[in-house]
């Protein structure tokens, strides 16, 4: 699933405060009874050493992302950071840059068959560098932000060993530090990769759709709190990007497992998917 998430020009932003805490998705002023017991997903975290530098004190990301999963559905998230200096894809045409990843599918799947350690995390988050195709020079361009290994709509991949998800980091921090005007404040670049993070994550964990065209008809008919974008929706607003640290999905706050009209809906689904 490709995310092409960064808009070619900065949106006004209502706030550049960190919102509070919401519940992400129930209806606003609801709170869906917690009856579930909690299942826990061992995530890797592995990094290209320069994108790994632009991560350095963001010491709420990964609290920030497993929080949306953990109030949503019960998926708390245990992230292992095992490697901060994976080399670049010596399969890519374009090395040491991050090729098509459409064309060369290939190239990311062999790549986590190499640095994934799948049988004791069933699941990964792949930190990396340049994606070629990505402009470097502005003025504010737009770029693909991530990809994750496509999976059928609404079920997560059963094989841990070709679920991947792959960040473009160095690009987002060129776009967000450099190329754009107002720059992002440190605080607010961590606020997006929160978002960018979760939405990412999102497609591996339960083959969460973008929330936009067809599939936004079909399986995100729940809703948000006020002011608020679901986590899933490309091209999201800087007022939801920057101004919050707690993404939220799309719900009607009544969702049992087995229904999929709605982000929630879906990841109570797939929230047993053998690990």
């Amino acid at each position: 699933m490709k995310c092409t998430s960064l808009r070619g020009s900065r949106l006004p932003f209502l706030t550049i405060l960190v919102g509070a805490i919401a519940l992400g998705c129930a209806l606003q002023g609801e709170t869906p009874p917690d009856q579930l017991q909690v299942v826990t997903d061992a995530v890797q975290t592995s990094a290209q050493l320069e994108a790994h530098q632009d991560l350095v004190g963001m010491y709420n990301l990964e609290d920030a992302v497993a929080g949306a999963f953990l109030r949503t559905a019960d998926i708390n998230l245990d992230f292992h950071d095992t490697n901060d200096n994976l080399p670049a894809p010596s399969q890519s045409p374009n090395y040491p840059d991050w090729p098509d990843d459409f064309t060369y599918q290939s190239v990311y799947q062999n790549y986590a068959n190499t640095y994934h350690d799948a049988a004791t995390y069933p699941w990964v988050v792949f930190y990396v560098n340049h994606y070629a195709s990505n402009p470097t020079t502005g003025p504010c361009p737009s770029i693909q932000v991530g990809t994750t290994n496509p999976a059928s709509p609404n079920v997560a991949e059963p094989d841990a060993t070709r679920r991947s998800s792959f960040i473009f980091v160095t690009d987002i921090w060129l776009v967000e530090k450099t190329l754009c005007s107002p720059a992002a404040t440190d605080q607010q670049f961590e606020n997006e990769m929160i978002h960018l993070v979760t939405h990412e994550y999102g497609h591996q964990r339960a083959g969460l759709t973008n929330n936009s065209g067809t599939n936004g008809t079909l399986y995100h008919t729940g809703s948000v709190p006020t002011g608020r974008q679901d986590v899933m929706v490309v091209g999201a607003s800087y007022a939801e990007l920057w101004g919050y640290a707690d993404p939220v999905f799309d719900a009607t706050g009544v969702e049992t497992a087995g229904a999929h009209s709605t982000c929630r809906g879906n990841l109570l689904s797939n929230r047993l998917v053998s690990h």
